[in-house]
């Protein structure tokens, strides 16, 4: 796993809140870590949160 940094403007965008959705379906919010678990690959991950952050 890696983890991951992304700017609060991400939060409002459609695609970012399903990935949130699905999360949280999946694992909740309530990690031990402290972070967040996103079901899908990091490649997957990576191309949502970059083509947003240029939105």
């Amino acid at each position: 796993m890696k983890r991951f940094v992304i700017p609060v403007s991400l939060l409002n965008q459609p695609s970012f809140q399903e990935l949130l959705s699905i999360a949280e379906e999946e694992f909740g919010f309530s990690n031990p870590m402290g972070g967040l678990i996103i079901p899908c690959t990091e490649e997957i991950f990576v191309n949502i949160t970059s083509g947003l952050h240029r939105l």
